[in-house]
C-alpha cells in the first residue's frame, strides 16, 4: 500500500505540542552485542509494572538466548507520539496502541502488516477469534491483542440487600443484578436517594456525561441490540432507528430524576481512580465498567460486597462488548523481526509459575499486587506470558483456550463473568473505521446534547448524521486518491 507521506504529515498539524516535547527518552541500554527492541506502551501504575515484569521475563530467558533486549518505555498519548515518530523516521520497534487506532494507522501506512514480517498462522490459531478479527483490516493482520477487556455491570450487593423488600415490591430479585434495561431502570428508582433538601445523594445508575464517569456512553446502541454501522456500506449510521430509540431511553431515564438535579449530582462525584470514586463511596449502586474495577476495590474498598454481571440489555439476553489494547510494529521500525520474536514469545512460550516470573523480574518485588493472591497461586499457577500480563492487570485472557489456572486464581473475582461475555455471549466491538475518532467526536457532541435535555432525539441524530456523512465523504475522496478503500 503506497500512501503519500501527507497522510502522516496531517498528524503533525494537530500535534505541535507533542513535537515540541520530543520523543520519549531512551535511557536503558541492553547488553553489548544485543539487538535492542524499543517498546512504547501507554500504561502507567500497576499496569506498567505488570508489563515491565513480562518484559523482564523475556530479557532473562529467550531474549538472553537470542541476544534480544526489549526496552519498555511508558509513553503518554502514545498513539499521537508514535505517528509523529514515524513521520520523523525514528519510530519505536513495537508500540502498544488501542484497538480503535488500528484502521487509522493502517490507512496512514503507519504500521506494518504482521504477515509481511513472518508467517502468522501459529499465533492466529492461539488468539480468540473475535479478538483476532478486530485486529485485521482488509483481511490482513496488523496487530495482536495484549490485554482485552469486556464491559460488565458492577453492582453493590450490600445496597441491594439493604433495600431487598422495596426491590421485591418493584418485582425485582434483590439477590441478582438487573438483566434488562427495564429492570435496571426499576432498580435504580428503588436505590436512588434524595436528601432533606431534595437533592440527589445517591443514584442507582447514572448514564452520565460522555468521558466523565461514563466512559462507555457510545455503547448504548449495543445494549439496545443494534450496531453503529450500516450493514450494506460499513459506514457509521447514527440515524438508525435502534440508535435513536436507545438514546430516547437514556433521555427519558434521566428526565425522571430532573436534568438539573442529575447534572448537580454528577458534578459532586469524585475522581474515578481515587478513594472517593462514586461507586466505592456508594453514591452509585451500579456502574458500567471493565475488569480494572477489581484493582480499585482491592486498593480502596476491600470491604465492599460487589457483584459482577452482564450489563443489562433491552432483551435481557447478555451481549459481550469488548475493547482491547494491542501490539503493532510501526512502519520503518529498525528491528521488526526482533519485535516479532517478542510477540511470538508472549503467546507461545512455555508456561511458567509465578515464582519463576518473580525471580526473573525485579519489578515484581516492589509491585503492589495482592500478596495473598500471589502466594495462593504460586504453587499451582502456570501461565504463558500473555496470560501472566492479563492476570497481573486483572483483565481477560486473549487466548482461544482459557486455562483453568487463569480463572481459578485470577485477582478479579468477577473474571468468570468477563470471560463468559467474551467467549459465550454474542460479542460486539468498535467498528473498523479509519476516521472513527473524528466521527466519534460528532457523535459525542450530539450525545452531550440529548442525554440531559428535552431536545428532539430523532432530529438531533439526523443532523449528526449529515455531519458524519460529510466527514465520511471527504475521507473517502482522500483515500480514493491514494488508492485506499473505505472503510
Amino acid at each position: 500500500m503506497n500512501v503519500p507521506r501527507i497522510v502522516l504529515l496531517a498528524v503533525v498539524l494537530i500535534s505541535l505540542v507533542v513535537l515540541c516535547a520530543g520523543n520519549p527518552a531512551r535511557n536503558v541500554d541492553g547488553p553489548d552485542g544485543f539487538t535492542r527492541v524499543v517498546y512504547w506502551e501507554k500504561w502507567s501504575g500497576y499496569e506498567a509494572q505488570a508489563a515491565q515484569a513480562v518484559v523482564d521475563a523475556f530479557n532473562e530467558s529467550v531474549g538472553a538466548e537470542q541476544k534480544i533486549f526489549v526496552e519498555y518505555v511508558p509513553v503518554a498519548n502514545v498513539d499521537v507520539k508514535a505517528q509523529v515518530a514515524i513521520i520523523g523516521g525514528d519510530p519505536p520497534d513495537l508500540v502498544g496502541l488501542w484497538q480503535r487506532n488500528i484502521a487509522g494507522f493502517v490507512a496512514a501506512n503507519a504500521i506494518t502488516s504482521l504477515e509481511d514480517i513472518d508467517e502468522t498462522q501459529s499465533i492466529e490459531s492461539l488468539v480468540l477469534n473475535p479478538l483476532l478479527q478486530a485486529c485485521k483490516y482488509h483481511d490482513q493482520l496488523f496487530a495482536v491483542p495484549s490485554t482485552p477487556a469486556t464491559i460488565a455491570l458492577y453492582w453493590n450487593r450490600g445496597l441491594f440487600a439493604e433495600h431487598a423488600a422495596e426491590l421485591r415490591d418493584a418485582g425485582l430479585d434483590p439477590t441478582r443484578a438487573p438483566r434488562s434495561l427495564a429492570e435496571l431502570k426499576s432498580a435504580s428508582q428503588v436505590l436512588s436517594k434524595r436528601g432533606p433538601n431534595g437533592k440527589l445523594q445517591r443514584m442507582g445508575y447514572l448514564p452520565g456525561t460522555a468521558g466523565s464517569f461514563d466512559w462507555y456512553w457510545h455503547t448504548w446502541p449495543i445494549w439496545w441490540g443494534g450496531t453503529w454501522t450500516d450493514a450494506s456500506t460499513g459506514r457509521l449510521d447514527v440515524a438508525q432507528e435502534d440508535i435513536i430509540e436507545a438514546h430516547r431511553w437514556v433521555q427519558q431515564y434521566t428526565k425522571e430524576y430532573g436534568y438539573e438535579d442529575v447534572l448537580a449530582f454528577e458534578s459532586s462525584l469524585g475522581e474515578f481512580g481515587a478513594p472517593d470514586n462514586p461507586f466505592l463511596a456508594e453514591k452509585l449502586a451500579m456502574v458500567r465498567q471493565g475488569p480494572w474495577m477489581a484493582h480499585l476495590l482491592r486498593r480502596f474498598r476491600p470491604d465492599l460486597d460487589v457483584g459482577v454481571a452482564p450489563f443489562p440489555t433491552r432483551s435481557g439476553e447478555p451481549i459481550g462488548f469488548f475493547e482491547m489494547d494491542v501490539l503493532a510494529i510501526p512502519r520503518g521500525a529498525k528491528n521488526p523481526q526482533a519485535a516479532w520474536t517478542f510477540i511470538r514469545w508472549l503467546y507461545d512460550a512455555d508456561p511458567l509459575t509465578i515464582k519463576e516470573y518473580r525471580e526473573m523480574s525485579p519489578w515484581l518485588s516492589d509491585a503492589k499486587f495482592d500478596e495473598s493472591e500471589v502466594n495462593h497461586a504460586q504453587g499451582a499457577l502456570r501461565l504463558t506470558p500473555i496470560e501472566w500480563l492479563c492476570w497481573l492487570q486483572g483483565k481477560n485472557s486473549p487466548l482461544a483456550t482459557l486455562s483453568d489456572a487463569f480463572v481459578a486464581t485470577h485477582p478479579n473475582h468477577g473474571i468468570t463473568t468477563h470471560e463468559f461475555l467474551l467467549r459465550q455471549a454474542p460479542t460486539a466491538t468498535l467498528p473498523l473505521l479509519p476516521n472513527w475518532s473524528e466521527l466519534l467526536s460528532e457523535y459525542r457532541a450530539t450525545y452531550g446534547q440529548v442525554w440531559i435535555s428535552d431536545c428532539d432525539i430523532a432530529a438531533a441524530f439526523r443532523a449528526c448524521q449529515k455531519e458524519i456523512d460529510s466527514l465520511t465523504a471527504k475521507c473517502i475522496a482522500r483515500y480514493h486518491r491514494w488508492g485506499v478503500s473505505y472503510p
